[in-house]
């Protein structure tokens, strides 16, 4: 039977889970679970040997399917046949479960939250950087509209905003917030809520990027746009939930973020806030396969074709 590797961090989420006797066997999304029971799943399981073998060959195969995409989003997911369907399914049950169950968990509180407080489309769900990513892709593959501002390495520093704009290259910079709709013109004209959300120990990263995009040189209003700290908000809205048992708790998913586990299935590079002029590069990175196949593991969930 192919083994994966446990990490410290899910080792220690498997104590924490423990010490809080939790049960990580979610009954939330239950009615919206997909179910594969087909008959060419007997093959995969019809006795040890077999499995020992199909495991192995679904692993090869698995890679093999993914590895044709440079990224694994929507529209990759959308093309699979079953045959590819039923064996990434069997490659990614189990895969990760703890990131997976508290990336969902986050994305639904939230995109409860906004669609109450704003409206269905009537907002814009930025992740400051890659912390953020996975609940971001979730919220998006639940109809949100979300997308990412990727900067890093402004954590704990205060950082000279001209430091940043004065740089090379910073032009291209304002040309990716352009692309992707999160620019001044775009957000000082739009009608929707622009929602910019990073994870946050000291608060510099999304000090920094607030006082960046409302500086004179981007030039976004500050009306026009939030500026969230995600576990303060979490909280928040985990308090309210009368099922707590079903949700992953704050202190589970400030260790997660605090870790860095989510950024493990990212399909963004990091980008120092001093080399802007690699943005193209960064949101262009080829995604590994972990990332590819938690994103088709949220997509099965959450996505109905």
């Amino acid at each position: 039977m192919h083994v994966m590797k446990i990490t410290p961090v899910v080792q220690l989420a498997q104590r924490t889970y423990s010490a809080y006797n939790y049960n990580s066997q979610k009954q939330l999304y239950l009615t919206q679970r997909d179910v594969f029971v087909k008959e060419k799943q007997i093959a995969f399981t019809s006795n040890p040997f077999a499995k020992k073998i199909s495991d192995n060959l679904v692993d090869k195969a698995s890679r093999i399917i993914l590895s044709k995409y440079s990224k694994f989003g929507l529209g990759e997911y959308l093309k699979l046949n079953n045959l590819e369907k039923l064996i990434l399914s069997k490659k990614s049950a189990g895969f990760q479960d703890y990131a997976y169950d508290a990336t969902l968990d986050g994305a639904l509180l939230l995109k409860k939250y906004f669609d109450k407080k704003y409206g269905i489309g009537k907002y814009v769900f930025i992740s400051i950087g890659r912390s953020l990513e996975t609940i971001k892709e979730a919220m998006g593959y639940m109809g949100a509209n979300t997308c990412i501002l990727p900067i890093s390495q402004l954590h704990n520093k205060r950082v000279d905003i001209s430091d940043i704009t004065c740089q090379k290259g910073f032009g291209e910079y304002l040309k990716y917030l352009e692309k992707i709709g999160i620019d001044a013109k775009t957000i000082n004209n739009s009608d929707k809520h622009f929602i910019f959300a990073d994870y946050c120990s000291s608060g510099a990263t999304l000090e920094t990027v607030k006082n960046l995009l409302t500086s004179p040189q981007v030039g976004i209003d500050e009306t026009k746009a939030e500026f969230i700290d995600f576990m303060k908000l979490y909280k928040k809205l985990w308090e309210k939930v009368r099922n707590k048992s079903s949700l992953t708790i704050p202190t589970f998913m400030d260790m997660h973020l605090n870790c860095e586990y989510f950024k493990y299935f990212s399909s963004t590079d990091a980008l120092p806030y001093y080399a802007l002029e690699k943005v193209n590069e960064a949101v262009n990175m080829r995604a590994g396969f972990e990332a590819k196949l938690f994103n088709f593991k949220l997509m099965k969930k959450l996505i109905r074709d």
